[in-house]
């Protein structure tokens, strides 16, 4: 009888302790895995109310609601700083248990903040819970909480379990009609579905459950046996047990239908492995088959299985693959003669910028000789320009080298048009050093050549100016052109903001690639950027003219 009791007791309560165990595992896990995230330090170094809100709500999508999905028992998920600022995650999956709105983690800190580190595990009955008439409830609940400091911030994070789920488990371990599950630690009951006897001593004569990480033993003071294991990564036990008198009429019942089950279960196990063997293999056959057909070459033989299973699935994947097979190589061919021709470009201009170079350093030595400053200064802000934008290597650059570049432009641009141009930059010397896409701004100073010049006698006057101000994604940089020309129509300028507002597809890369214009500046500066934190906006200057503002996220040189 002892051999039955410890093999059938064993059998049993080590599955009903795998579950148990997988519980607190999980909901450690995720406990100090949400305590290392960095939404949690962006949370505690947060310097205001509605920041910690954003990391807060952050933190639930991120971790959470995940965690809270599949596991209902999780109740609520708390964090306090050491400023008052309490946040409060209460979940719905369990509709009768809400904690209540008044609740204040506040007033529990003296229990918990007695110098220990580490997450601290408590058992205890809440009355702080209400049901969904709002009415108190009495409930089991499992709380691990931790003090620590973050930085300069102290923190306390909090997260309460039902013990509801466990207690539903320990019901289930059936080891004979009248047998009772609990789980204890050395001298106390942890939990137990009868919440009357939480927290009470456990008997002088189980001595062996201190002594002995687990086994069985007879308690002649209760007539019964206790079987007891513990649960791996904590120091609990699952304790069972067995009035005496139950135990030898169940034992031999147990084992009787235990294998009788066992011997069913095989037979029609081996019968259904048989007709499924026969059917996968068979089918398997003709895939292989297939396969050999197609490796000679021959892309014009599908494969001729149904059904809804993994084969069927394998098979009509295979006959999509061939379908797709000729449109694949013919797309490839095309991609290599693209890389080729891109290839081959990029030679070319390397070729000609050259050329470029030897040809404006003949005209400045020619224009030296011959006294002509304003050729030779010409030719130099020509090369100048030529060279910056030659350099395919450095993709992005500093403001200050940007605005050097637009300077050397609006020089060149300044000698053609003379007395009818004049211009004037005003860059705040904070964001001089911060990353910016190359040849961002050309394009917007050149437009205003192009479609607000006037040949009056008040000429062109064109205004950039930059400076850096605090937005919802952090510093952003603003970059404003602005000028006195003729400015844009009604109609013009709202059809300007409907093509800026729409949507950029990366489909359309090569066809704004061949227009640097409005639209290809966009498409840049949301490719690198991303959608949200960037800005393209048209309007009118306060002269009536043209103008342009762009803004983007502000990162030191050097950042990422």
């Amino acid at each position: 009888m002892k051999r039955d009791l410890e093999n059938f007791s064993v059998q049993i309560m080590k599955q009903a302790n795998l579950h148990i165990s997988r519980y607190f595992q999980d909901s450690e896990h995720f406990f100090e895995t949400l305590l290392v995230s960095d939404d949690l330090k962006y949370w505690a170094q947060a310097n205001s109310y509605y920041r910690k809100m954003d990391q807060f709500v952050n933190m639930q999508e991120s971790y959470i609601i995940p965690y809270v999905t599949y596991h209902h028992e999780a109740l609520t998920v708390m964090l306090y700083s050491e400023h008052g600022e309490q946040f409060v995650y209460r979940s719905d999956a369990v509709r009768h248990l809400h904690l209540q709105t008044r609740y204040q983690l506040s007033e529990q800190l003296e229990k918990w903040d007695n110098g220990r580190t580490g997450i601290q595990r408590m058992v205890f009955l809440s009355e702080d819970y209400r049901d969904e008439r709002s009415h108190p409830i009495t409930t089991p609940i499992l709380r691990y909480v931790t003090v620590q400091h973050i930085g300069q911030e102290r923190i306390v994070a909090a997260m309460d379990l039902s013990l509801q789920y466990i207690q539903d488990l320990l019901n289930e371990i059936q080891l004979s009609p009248g047998s009772y599950a609990m789980i204890v630690n050395d001298s106390h009951i942890v939990t137990a579905p009868d919440m009357g006897l939480m927290h009470t001593e456990i008997k002088k004569s189980w001595h062996p459950i201190r002594e002995q990480d687990d086994g069985y033993f007879y308690d002649q003071s209760g007539d019964e046996w206790v079987i007891f294991l513990p649960i791996p990564s904590l120091d609990w036990k699952v304790v069972v047990t067995v009035p005496n008198n139950e135990l030898t009429r169940s034992i031999a019942k147990v084992r009787n239908w235990t294998i009788l089950m066992t011997t069913c279960g095989l037979l029609v196990a081996v019968i259904l492995i048989g007709i499924a063997a026969s059917s996968i293999t068979k089918r398997l056959k003709q895939l292989r088959h297939t396969i050999k057909r197609t490796i000679t070459g021959n892309l014009n033989s599908p494969v001729d299985i149904h059904g809804t299973d993994e084969v069927a699935e394998i098979a009509a994947a295979y006959n999509h693959l061939l379908s797709r097979m000729d449109e694949v190589v013919s797309e490839l061919t095309d991609t290599r003669v693209v890389q080729q021709r891109a290839v081959m470009s990029a030679m070319q201009v390397q070729i000609h910028s050259h050329f470029y170079y030897n040809a404006l350093e003949a005209i400045n030595s020619m224009a030296h000789l011959a006294g002509h400053q304003e050729i030779r200064q010409t030719a130099v802000s020509l090369s100048n320009l030529l060279r910056y934008t030659s350099n395919f290597q450095d993709t992005v650059v500093t403001i200050r080298e940007e605005m050097r570049y637009l300077q050397h432009y609006l020089a060149i641009m300044k000698r053609v048009y003379q007395d009818a141009m004049s211009y004037c930059i005003a860059i705040d010397p904070a964001i001089e050093q911060a990353q910016c896409m190359k040849v961002l701004l050309q394009p917007l100073a050149e437009n205003s050549f192009k479609h607000g010049y006037t040949c009056s006698e008040e000429g062109i006057h064109i205004e950039i100016r930059g400076w850096m101000k605090e937005s919802e994604y952090g510093k952003q940089v603003y970059i404003r052109i602005s000028d006195n020309g003729l400015g844009f129509s009604d109609v013009s300028l709202e059809k300007i903001r409907e093509q800026l507002s729409a949507p950029v597809r990366g489909e359309d890369f090569t066809k704004l690639n061949k227009n640097v214009g409005l639209l290809n500046v966009l498409f840049r500066l949301k490719s690198f950027y991303g959608s949200d934190q960037t800005r393209l906006e048209a309007g009118r200057s306060e002269q009536g003219g043209a103008q342009f503002t762009i803004s983007f996220p502000f990162i030191p040189q050097g950042g990422s």
